[in-house]
């Protein structure tokens, strides 16, 4: 459960390090530098819940000139999990982006991930399996999420049919903007991490 010691607060670029350290205790450090690369741009943003010391994060953006906002991480530390702190960081990133006129909200994940499908569906979310959709959505979901290793996406619709989002997602005027931010969170810092190793 969640104590009333718990506090969710969104964090500048200076938090990259707590971020880094969350994600690298959860997931990787490879998942670590792309989080980081996204906020360092400025294009991410991250929330931070506290429990004194920081438990869990949610990084976040907005697709530029859309109403869309994507949850692109979600991690809680081993020993905080199971007490609805993923929950509470998702629904805060709701909030935030709510209030600045987002009006649907995306999140991948993988199949065998069970607690973030579990959650995610209790936020309203629509399953969709990614492997069912055409190939130029497929590639469209990918660019837009950076989800290279999720097979299923999450979508939550304020005042919108899923049909409408995928017709708004498909429009050629968003594809570029998708395009143009796919080459700055998930390319650049591929590009990047690429020639460090040569």
């Amino acid at each position: 459960m969640i104590t009333e010691a718990m506090k969710i607060v969104e964090c500048s670029r200076n938090c990259s390090n707590i971020v880094i350290d969350i994600l690298e205790k959860t997931m990787s450090w490879f998942h670590s530098y792309y989080a980081a690369a996204c906020i360092d741009m400025g294009i991410c943003r991250a929330l931070v819940a506290y429990e004194r010391d920081p438990v869990g994060i949610g990084v976040f953006y907005r697709v530029p000139g859309t109403e869309i906002g994507v949850i692109y991480y979600v991690a809680v530390l081993p020993r905080y999990r199971g007490r609805g702190i993923g929950r509470a960081i998702v629904a805060s990133i709701e909030q935030l982006l709510s209030f600045e006129g987002t009006e649907v909200f995306i999140a991948t994940t993988r199949v065998d991930n069970v607690a973030s499908r579990d959650m995610l569906s209790s936020l309203g979310y629509i399953e969709v399996f990614i492997d069912n959709l055409s190939d130029d959505l497929r590639e469209i979901v990918t660019m837009m999420t950076c989800g290279y290793e999720d097979d299923l996406l999450y979508v939550k619709l304020e005042k919108i049919s899923l049909e409408e989002f995928f017709n708004i997602i498909s429009r050629e005027s968003t594809v570029k903007v998708i395009e143009n931010l796919w080459r700055n969170i998930c390319y650049s810092p591929w590009a990047r991490l690429r020639r460090r190793k040569a």
